[in-house]
């Protein structure tokens, strides 16, 4: 994974070797996602993205903070990691507590309905 590193390093620097002006970049990322007509995307995107991506293949929640560059890893659960599917064995429980009951709106009041 070395290679993808120095790889975008790469594209971050000026004419002259150095680093490029993180305003630059900003302004240069934000013109072309407008262009192609991703007005709705920004940084923080990217970085759920990232996060949520490393949570999938089962890095620890410590590993994604650091990558994100966050001290803690709860920041990082709270507001970057997706969430997860239901469990069905919560599914199976709350079945099973409320007897299989279905809820439906009525239009003027919330009934119980037995299905089963």
């Amino acid at each position: 994974m070395q290679h993808v590193a120095v790889k975008w390093i790469t594209h971050l620097a000026n004419s002259l070797g150095g680093l490029r002006d993180p305003k630059n970049t900003r302004r240069d990322v934000r013109h072309a996602l407008d262009r192609a007509g991703f007005t709705w995307v920004t940084s923080h995107n990217f970085r759920k993205t990232t996060a949520t991506l490393l949570d999938q293949a089962g890095l620890s929640a410590r590993v994604i903070a650091d990558q994100l560059g966050h001290a803690r890893p709860s920041m990082t659960q709270d507001v970057y990691t997706g969430r997860k599917l239901v469990d069905g064995r919560a599914v199976e429980a709350l079945e099973e507590a409320f007897g299989r009951a279905e809820l439906s709106l009525n239009s003027e009041h919330l009934e119980r309905k037995d299905v089963g």
